[in-house]
Order: C-alpha cells, then sequence, then structure tokens
C-alpha cells in the first residue's frame, strides 16, 4: 500500500470521527440526563448570595460565569469580605431535560427572586433589605438546608404584601426576630 493511500486511510477515518463525535455526545446526552457528558450547573454562594453556573462537555468544565443576586447586590464589602465562598449546587440541567435532580438548596435560586419580589412590593429599605438577606444565608449556612430559613422567607412575603398594601416602606425595624 502506498503512503499516500495509507494517509487518506488515515484522513477518512478522522473525519468520520470528527462528524460523528458531536451526535455521539447529543445522544449520550439524552441518554444519560445529568451527567457531565452534556449538562450546566447551577450553584449558589452562601457567603455572598452570588449565583454561579458551569458548563460541562465531554466531563469538561467549558464556561464558568458567576453574576450578582438580590442578595449579592444588597450585602456589603464587610459582609462577605474575606469569607471563602460556599457554593453549593442548586440544579442541573441537561438539553432536552427540563428539570433537575432535588438537592439540599434545590431551589435557592427562585427564592432568592421570590424575596427580591417582596422586597420590591413591600418597599423595603437598604438596611432591612441587607439584615434580611444576611440573615437567610446564615440561616442556609447553619443548617445546610433551604427549609430551614422557610418561616422567615414567608413572613418576609407577609410584611412586603401588608405593606405593599397600605403603600408604605417597610424598615428594618419592622424584621421578624
Amino acid at each position: 500500500m502506498t503512503d499516500r493511500r495509507r494517509i487518506l486511510r488515515w484522513v477518512g477515518r478522522i473525519a468520520i470521527v470528527l462528524l460523528f463525535a458531536p451526535l455521539v455526545l447529543i445522544i449520550a446526552g439524552f441518554l444519560l440526563p445529568w451527567s457531565r457528558i452534556n449538562c450546566w450547573d447551577e450553584e449558589i454562594d452562601l457567603q455572598s448570595g452570588r449565583v454561579r453556573t458551569t458548563w460541562y462537555l465531554c466531563f469538561l468544565p467549558v464556561s464558568v460565569q458567576i453574576n450578582e443576586s438580590a442578595f449579592s447586590r444588597v450585602l456589603t464589602h464587610e459582609d462577605t469580605d474575606g469569607a471563602t465562598p460556599n457554593w453549593q449546587r442548586v440544579n442541573t440541567f441537561s438539553p432536552g431535560v427540563h428539570y433537575s435532580p432535588h438537592y439540599r438548596f434545590h431551589g435557592a435560586t427562585t427564592e432568592v427572586s421570590m424575596v427580591e419580589d417582596s422586597w420590591q412590593a413591600g418597599r423595603f429599605t437598604l438596611e432591612a433589605r441587607r439584615a434580611s438577606a444576611k440573615r437567610i444565608l446564615e440561616s442556609l449556612r447553619e443548617h445546610e438546608s433551604l427549609w430551614s430559613s422557610r418561616d422567615y422567607r414567608q413572613a418576609i412575603a407577609e410584611i412586603g404584601f401588608k405593606n405593599y398594601e397600605a403603600n408604605r416602606e417597610t424598615t428594618l425595624d419592622e424584621l421578624p426576630q
């Protein structure tokens, strides 16, 4: 066999692998949802409230994005300075799979958004927002569960709704102890 035929044969094999590898990855992603073959994780930092999204392809992280949340926007540098990030998984998604396995902090990013809605409706002052964000994050760290702060989050929502109806601002003094 000539060198040219041998080279063409190897080029053909490599072309076949390159053409079918993406197809195999897509099929594997559907057959093995939430695997690191093709998925993305959403995590929350229990120190600052920031949200990190990491995309995986072939078990390698290909993209990491860290975004501010309502909590991280109201906390000051004194609240988070020097604290080691405490990232906890919230959700894992895969292509074509629109739900996630349940983790200890499953739904935490949604809960942060709901607290933010309560803050806006009840016109919470910056001090009240900061204090409630700190308390919720402390509860999550201490009890290692989203359920630990459920009653407090519900009380925040009730205060926000009450003050929305009264068309008045919510101050630090009105927060539940």
